[in-house]
């Protein structure tokens, strides 16, 4: 009777019938440094081949490498690097990639390349604007990011994977013109455990199961021999996968701590993003409003405590010159993004008579709006909508929180809804921070856009179309 992948994998715990692989020899310790000199074009060397199991029966099972040892050192940091997901006037704009990815690393150095074109991505709330680090959509789990010529200039500095930088050319929804040159950074897939230093102890397999109580937990499985190469992970995994007697697809090897064989000062752990303190520090230092850290979801990362506290000396007074992203808008559309800075930042001031004396009255001081007697008579009336339903006074509000892509939402009054998060309002008369005008406007939230659908007294002629 066939035994099942996990049977044959614990069966060496079983006195009955011994069955452990002999283990691959360590590959030898690289140089420190060494990834440096993998740069553009360069590709990173295969892991040697697991050898063939010895099947004579008078061969004697070889013994199991020991493991590196783990010495704890505060002073090793290692942190998630991305995008700044929001600042000030709402979310980020992302952009996704309008080309086929991952591309192929090595990169003549001859050619002069075309700038790829970068497009919105679904993520478009507030407004159109740029940074050095700008928030991209990942696609097919290539670890990638978006950064400005300054952001290139200082990871020169640095020891990076296998990667290329691509020359793109940003298509944003309302910026006329971007001086900065971009470029997408793609990195090699999975590098942090490809570098390193074989063999290390693991704690076993971990996938998510569900309990009695609904919730979903990371579930263990014990008492697995060392892994020996960054080869011995993927054909653990792929034996895992092609096994019909379990159900587990490629679960997480759970490790105890990373060790790391080289001194490079960015990884990648899948398509996540991994940078080193001193990396971490410098780009804090020249772009404070562009990127975000965060802690690692990982086992404690180590390397040699000395060559990393010469890294952070090194490190410690770069200097490199940051050019300011440049970029502008369309007449027209720079004297929107005016209006509505202005309108968030309260830069106005109204008099109390402008608010009336009438039931709108705290609604209008509480909105800070001068309503207009054309929305008072037909929100009395309330005529049907097709649907929608009107709000109640204390339930209007205005668009403040530049949570959409148009400029013409902030401090529109939002008087009705669909139930889905759309609505129906009144963007701000032209040139004013403090009177809503009478054109309606149709807010749709999922894609954070708007359109004009006519004015409000003439409302025959444009509800059939919301």
């Amino acid at each position: 009777m066939k035994k099942s992948f996990f049977d044959r994998l614990f069966g060496w715990l079983s006195p009955e019938e011994p069955s452990f692989p002999p283990p691959s020899p360590a590959p030898p310790t690289p140089p420190p440094g060494a990834g440096a000199a993998r740069q553009v074009g360069d590709i990173a060397p295969a892991d040697p081949a697991e050898p063939a199991e010895v099947s004579a029966p008078s061969a004697p099972t070889p013994e199991t490498p020991t493991p590196l040892a783990f010495v704890k050192d505060d002073n090793q940091r290692y942190y998630g690097w991305k995008a700044l997901q929001t600042d000030d006037i709402g979310l980020t704009y992302s952009y996704q990639p309008q080309f086929k990815l991952p591309l192929q690393v090595e990169v003549d150095s001859k050619e002069k390349p075309e700038p790829k074109p970068m497009v919105k991505a679904w993520l478009h709330e507030g407004k159109d604007r740029l940074a050095h680090v700008q928030r991209t959509e990942r696609k097919y789990g290539v670890p990638i990011i978006l950064v400005s010529q300054s952001v290139k200039d200082v990871l020169s500095h640095f020891q990076l994977p296998v990667h290329r930088f691509h020359l793109v050319a940003l298509k944003p929804y309302r910026i006329d013109k971007i001086e900065t040159p971009y470029y997408l950074l793609q990195l090699e897939h999975d590098t942090l455990r490809k570098q390193l230093a074989y063999p290390i102890p693991i704690k076993g397999l971990s996938k998510m199961a569900v309990g009695h109580d609904g919730f979903r937990r990371p579930v263990t499985v014990t008492k697995l021999p060392p892994l020996t190469s960054y080869t011995a992970i993927k054909k653990l995994q792929e034996e895992i996968s092609n096994d019909p007697t379990n159900d587990w697809r490629a679960p997480e090897i759970v490790t105890e701590h990373f060790s790391l064989a080289t001194s490079l000062d960015l990884y990648t752990y899948k398509d996540e993003i991994v940078i080193s303190e001193p990396l971490r520090d410098a780009l804090q230092r020249h772009f404070p409003a562009a990127v975000s850290f965060y802690e690692l979801n990982l086992p404690p990362i180590q390397m040699d405590p000395g060559i990393y506290q010469q890294k952070v000396k090194q490190y410690a007074n770069l200097q490199e010159e940051v050019r300011a992203v440049t970029y502008s808008y369309a007449p027209e559309i720079k004297q929107l993004y005016d209006r509505s800075e202005a309108r968030l930042a309260k830069k106005f001031s109204i008099h109390e008579e402008a608010f009336g004396d009438d039931e709108f009255t705290e609604l209008s001081r509480r909105l800070q709006l001068v309503l207009p007697e054309s929305f008072k008579e037909t929100y009395r009336l309330q005529p049907d909508l097709n649907g929608w339903e009107w709000e109640k006074i204390k339930h209007i509000f205005t668009l403040e929180d530049a949570d959409w892509k148009e400029a013409e939402a902030i401090g529109a009054i939002a008087f009705a809804g669909n139930g889905c998060g759309d609505h129906l309002g009144l963007p701000l008369q032209k040139d004013s921070l403090f009177e809503a005008g009478t054109i309606v406007f149709y807010f749709d939230h999922e894609e954070g856009s708007c359109h004009e659908l006519g004015e409000l007294a003439d409302m025959d002629s444009w509800k059939a179309n919301i």
